[in-house]
């Protein structure tokens, strides 16, 4: 039940994320989750793509997903040659796509008004997470310096958190917190490599972030979600 708990506060902290990135608080979801989803080609341009991201769409899992999956098929040089707010807007997709936002907000709050129901209530959350996502293009700009040092510290976290979710979803999560809250294990972890290249990403990421001023800020009352990335939640 040690390893449910700890994929649910990944599940969870990053779904808070991606609701305060998207500020979906201001907006209502029912009507959002009514609305007609755009359609996405794979030819879809990358100027298409990005307008999608950044409209109330950009919030939808479904269309995240479909989104990262799109943007997985542009060349790195494409990728490179956004801009620091494009990129930042692709960062925030991670949350979204791993979230069904709808169901995650009524689980939640049942999380925090019935915590004596917490096990059953975990199964429900883990049920309505998704690890189908293509993190190829986050991956991609989590390697980027200036992206890890001048974009917003949410949406740094929101991406690696989408990253720790997937592989969490293929090895467990108390194996991938005990990797992140000792990085010197993740050689000796056994993992494959490319889930160790992930991880990686991820732990860079974090060293990172703990240089930046502003990612003081990046918290959920008094819970630090810098804790997600350094392993200890």
């Amino acid at each position: 039940m040690k390893n449910a708990s700890r994929l649910a506060g990944i599940i969870i902290c990053t779904f808070f994320l991606a609701v305060s990135c998207r500020q979906l608080f201001t907006e209502s979801m029912g009507s959002s989750l009514e609305r007609d989803k755009p359609s996405i080609s794979s030819s879809a341009s990358l100027d298409d793509l990005l307008d999608i991201a950044r409209s109330r769409d950009g919030a939808d899992q479904e269309v995240a997903e479909e989104l990262l999956d799109a943007l997985a098929d542009k060349t790195p040089e494409e990728i490179d040659a956004l801009s620091l707010d494009e990129k930042t807007d692709i960062l925030n997709l991670g949350g979204a796509a791993a979230i069904d936002l709808g169901e995650l907000a009524n689980l939640s709050n049942e999380l925090s008004d019935n915590p004596d129901n917490q096990n059953e209530l975990i199964r429900d959350i883990m049920e309505n997470a998704t690890n189908d996502v293509d993190t190829t293009v986050l991956e991609q700009l989590l390697s980027d310096e200036e992206v890890l040092t001048e974009a917003e510290p949410e949406a740094v976290v929101v991406a690696a958190a989408a990253i720790v979710a997937d592989v969490s979803a293929e090895v467990g999560a108390e194996r991938v917190m005990d990797i992140l809250a000792d990085p010197s294990s993740l050689e000796s972890s056994g993992l494959t490599r490319e889930q160790q290249n992930r991880l990686e990403i991820v732990i860079n990421a974090s060293e990172v972030m703990e240089t930046r001023d502003d990612a003081d800020d990046v918290t959920i009352g008094d819970f630090d979600l810098l804790d997600l990335l350094r392993g200890t939640i």
